[in-house]
């Protein structure tokens, strides 16, 4: 089984969801294209790269849809704060984790300090 989250399709897309975006206007079409990371524009290579799911938007008054990746780093950190968001509403919290969505926020935390 591969260890990277880019090529894992076992990412929670409800967890994926929280991780907070800056608007579509504002990232530069390398960002929208998955090119670069989507925080911090640094280009994306196959062994650092996180598919963060389809996200709806508008560009030029029509929906669309687009697929953001982000670096490990920048995924873990915005992992961090979704999770620090989403931990003290939790219907599972306690000393076994079992919610879906702390689980992959807790497994992008990880693989963002390797």
């Amino acid at each position: 089984m591969p260890t990277d989250a880019a090529s894992t399709p076992t990412l929670n897309p409800e967890a994926l969801a929280l991780l907070p975006l800056q608007p579509l206007t504002t990232l530069t079409e390398r960002q929208v294209r998955g090119i670069t990371c989507v925080w911090d524009g640094i280009p994306l290579t196959p062994a650092i790269a996180v598919n963060l799911g389809a996200r709806p938007a508008s560009r030029a008054g029509q929906p669309v849809t687009f697929y953001p990746r982000g670096c490990r780093r920048c995924t873990g950190e915005a992992a961090f704060r979704a999770l620090h968001d989403h931990a003290p509403g939790c219907p599972d919290r306690g000393e076994d984790i079992t919610c879906a969505v702390c689980l992959t926020l807790l497994r992008l935390i990880r693989e963002g300090n390797r």
